[in-house]
């Protein structure tokens, strides 16, 4: 018994044939992220950044060493990525602002090396009573390098914070949180490779 051409097109949906076209490609975005991870020399209280809930990291010192913030969490991002934006919450207490409250941020791959370029002398708000998100990045800047979707859903994806400068003034930090942008890519579907399975209904 013959089937006709509409009963086999559905058989061969079933059966994983014929797929669904694919599709479009398009914008996403996912976050803003907050770690679940964070370490550091002369860091007080680093998984203080979790939330924002102004229990805070304080640093106070004068040398540069990091602030690790890694395990974001991503998951969905998929395709290109097209940027990442940084926002970081705190405040300085310099006395002569914005020197004394200034940071340097980085991204990383491996959740100890930077990956790219640093954003360099990012003032905090001076003064608890100003504190606020400052960001850096967006949705167009990589940050000085490459990325591909696996990296930014690995666990050892992370934010870097250092002191700017080796002067001793104490600043703090509420909270760290990620937004990554990237564009989804169109995945042909399967070709169908049917030839004179059927010569007539």
């Amino acid at each position: 018994m013959l089937f006709s051409v509409r009963r086999l097109i559905f058989l061969l949906n079933v059966m994983g044939i014929i797929t669904a076209p694919a599709p479009a490609a398009g914008a996403g975005t996912e976050g803003p992220n907050s770690p679940s991870s964070a370490s550091g020399v002369n860091w007080k209280n680093p998984t203080n950044v979790f939330y924002s809930d102004n229990l805070r990291v304080n640093y106070n010192s004068p040398f540069q060493n990091f602030l690790v913030t890694t395990s974001f969490g991503f998951s969905a991002v998929a395709g290109t990525v097209d940027g990442i934006m940084v926002e970081i919450e705190g405040y300085g207490t310099g006395t002569n602002p914005p020197y004394g409250d200034q940071i340097d941020i980085a991204l990383s791959k491996d959740g100890s090396n930077p990956a790219g370029s640093w954003k360099t002398a990012v003032a905090l708000p001076n003064g608890v009573a100003n504190e606020a998100y400052i960001s850096r990045g967006g949705g167009a800047d990589l940050w000085g390098t490459s990325w591909i979707a696996s990296d930014i859903r690995n666990s050892s994806f992370g934010v870097l914070v250092r002191d700017t400068d080796m002067n001793a003034c104490s600043f703090y930090i509420d909270h760290v949180r990620v937004t990554v942008y990237y564009t989804l890519n169109a995945t042909p579907g399967r070709r169908l490779k049917l030839q004179k399975i059927l010569s007539g209904d």
